[in-house]
């Protein structure tokens, strides 16, 4: 066995407390068999009827009675989470710096572990698969854009101004002879030792915990949502006391005597841990797929446009064919699903009404960062031989569903105020029909990302999911945390 020992404990991450040490221990198991399929997000929706997912959901926004004034309070909470939420992604990842890899696959997962408990989070990102840290530097860009234009944070805001838990890990031991080479360029090494200690950030005021990159707005709003949680019954326990992870006890409890196992990747003559192919190498070895090989792999199939590749996306998941939509994923970001491929696929069991819905398509292209957002224009959908339309029109905050009856719906600000009964969504706060509008236009702006790969264009889940919160986050102004912070302030 051999030994890597991480520097000394350092402090860092911004609040909730638990959310940059290590993951809990039961983490360390297999994870859950079906969280690592193929992406079913790309089919249209189970029911064809109006489109509920054009707008924000009804329920908060009813007339000023006491219930929906609560609702309206708890959205306006949610939104608050959110942004914090974002603030935390950012935190975690951004940085100028470029990815440093590793002599060894050893080195490489010893480096990981080296810089949490260095509480180096630039070292930290920079210690992953390029590939994966590039994807989460581009959201993390324009988080940070997002809170500085809102006026969360000034425009001085870095990494280094933050504080939070202190994590420490020390002994952190691999078996070197355990290690398996599946693939030239995958290295799993075994995980058999150490200790990871926790111990929680509580802030015990304010001001403990403010910063000079936070505006006026951003403390405003941390105490209005302090100050409601904790009178509202709503704040969570948080302990002050360190929690400890004993490694070598994981393994021998909980983790059936096997070594946790962490995947490592060779780019250009160096070796990166990769989170994306320990989360396929434990999907395997929890369906009992064993460790994967060359013919795993199933070769990517890219496509000339950003739409294309979204449409045969689109017939891959409404023919239920997942090797024609691994294929279809983005090679570099998606590389661990391209690998494990057939392996994916083979779980996959299409249902007897394969094919039975057809849609066709009419989208609208958008440049963001790191890739292209193919939104919805129209759809033709149609199944049990009737046929549904969707029209959206994003600039004018509506959405035209005609039902195969015929019958048109129109989905828009008034729709929404129709909805809750409300004659006037003002009555719950002045501003508060402008930030429905907003958000909804937002909403019809949802979509999936392509990227351009070797000058082929192909599906990226991932950024397709963290795409939903930026394109949601760019609907808000700084009036909105206003509202928000007046609407908690009333509780």
């Amino acid at each position: 066995t051999a030994q890597y020992g991480p520097p000394p404990t350092a402090q860092y991450g911004p609040p909730p407390t638990a959310q940059y040490g290590p993951p809990p221990t039961a983490q360390y198991g297999p994870p859950p068999t079906a969280q690592y399929g193929p992406p079913t997000a790309y089919g249209p929706p189970t029911s064809y009827g109006p489109p509920t997912s054009y707008g924000p959901p009804p329920a908060p926004y009813g007339p000023p009675s006491a219930k929906s004034s609560k609702a309206a309070v708890f959205t306006a909470v949610g939104v608050v989470i959110a942004l914090l939420a974002g603030l935390g992604v950012w935190f975690f990842a951004f940085r100028d710096a470029k990815p440093s890899g590793k002599d060894s696959p050893q080195q490489a997962a010893a480096q990981l572990f080296a810089d949490i408990d260095n509480g180096d989070l630039i070292a930290l990102a920079d210690s992953f698969d390029p590939v994966e840290a590039q994807f989460v530097d581009d959201l993390a860009s324009d988080v940070l854009t997002h809170f500085k234009r809102i006026g969360l944070l000034t425009d001085e805001a870095t990494v280094g101004d933050s504080t939070g838990s202190r994590v420490s890990i020390k002994g952190i031991t691999f078996d070197d002879s355990a290690a398996e080479k599946p693939l030239p360029d995958l290295t799993i090494v075994k995980l058999t030792g150490g200790t990871i200690t926790i111990t929680p950030a509580v802030a015990t005021s304010s001001s403990a915990s403010s910063s000079a990159t936070e505006t006026d707005l951003y403390t405003r709003l941390r105490d209005a949502l302090s100050d409601y949680t904790q009178n509202s019954g709503l704040a969570a326990n948080v302990s002050s006391e360190p929690t400890v992870i004993d490694i070598a006890t994981v393994i021998k409890e909980q983790n059936n005597g096997d070594p946790i196992r962490i995947s490592t990747v060779l780019r250009d003559g160096a070796w990166y841990p990769s989170m994306f192919y320990t989360l396929a190498d434990y999907w395997a070895q929890s369906a009992d797929l064993g460790t994967v090989t060359a013919a795993d792999a199933i070769a990517p199939a890219g496509q000339p446009t950003a739409e294309a590749a979204v449409n045969a996306a689109l017939q891959a998941v409404l023919a239920q064919n997942a090797t024609d939509l691994i294929a279809v994923l983005a090679p570099d970001e998606m590389a661990a699903v391209h690998a494990y491929g057939r392996k994916i696929a083979g779980k996959a069991e299409p249902t007897s009404d394969a094919g039975a819905v057809k849609v066709e398509a009419e989208w609208v292209s958008t440049e963001i960062t790191g890739g292209t957002l193919v939104s919805v224009r129209s759809l033709v959908i149609t199944m049990d031989g009737g046929t549904t339309t969707v029209d959206i029109d994003k600039d004018a905050g509506r959405a035209t569903v005609v039902d195969p009856e015929g019958k048109t719906q129109i989905v828009d600000i008034t729709t929404i105020a129709d909805l809750t009964g409300s004659t006037s969504l003002s009555d719950i706060h002045p501003n508060l029909p402008d930030f429905v509008e907003r958000m909804l236009k937002a909403v019809m702006g949802l979509g999936i990302v392509a990227t351009e790969v070797d000058g082929s264009f192909y599906v990226s889940p991932a950024r397709s999911f963290t795409g939903i919160f930026t394109t949601l986050l760019s609907g808000v102004e700084t009036r909105d945390i206003e509202m928000v912070i007046e609407l908690l302030n009333q509780r």
